[in-house]
């Protein structure tokens, strides 16, 4: 457990230093993302969905139009699907299928993976095999 979190230290603070080059200019683990309010507010409202399958399927289809490139966004709409994991796993997965080779898009269907599979490591691991300084992925085998 230490090792994780030294290597979580470390991948954090090298990314923040600037020594790995970020993917996209918003794709950072430092600063907070310009609508983290309004992202907050689309998670209270999937919460509240629970089960009800029409209030996910309208919740989902408000999620697929914000999330953009900041891994932070996809870690919470992972979170806010908990209740149906299956729907976020699917979402990730169609968005990865549609860019096989784009190591942001396959960390992040591995955020929807179920949490310290063999599958969830394979997709981070695959992301690092596209582009070996991809940070997130970094940041994400680190806290596995």
């Amino acid at each position: 457990m230490e090792v994780r979190r030294v290597a979580l230290a470390w991948t954090t603070l090298v990314v923040c230093a600037g020594l790995l080059p970020a993917v996209v200019a918003d794709d950072t683990l430092c600063e907070p993302s310009p609508d983290s309010e309004r992202h907050a507010s689309l998670s209270r409202e999937t919460a509240a969905c629970g089960t009800d399958a029409a209030c996910l399927d309208r919740a989902n289809a408000r999620w697929q139009a914000v999330l953009g490139r900041d891994m932070r966004v996809y870690a919470r709409y992972v979170r806010a699907f908990a209740a149906d994991s299956a729907r976020a796993e699917r979402a990730l997965r169609q968005r990865r299928d549609a860019s096989p080779k784009d190591p942001f898009l396959v960390t992040a269907h591995g955020l929807a993976l179920p949490a310290d599979s063999e599958e969830q490591a394979a997709a981070y691991a695959a992301a690092l095999s596209l582009d070996p300084s991809f940070p997130w992925a970094h940041f994400y085998l680190a806290q596995r």
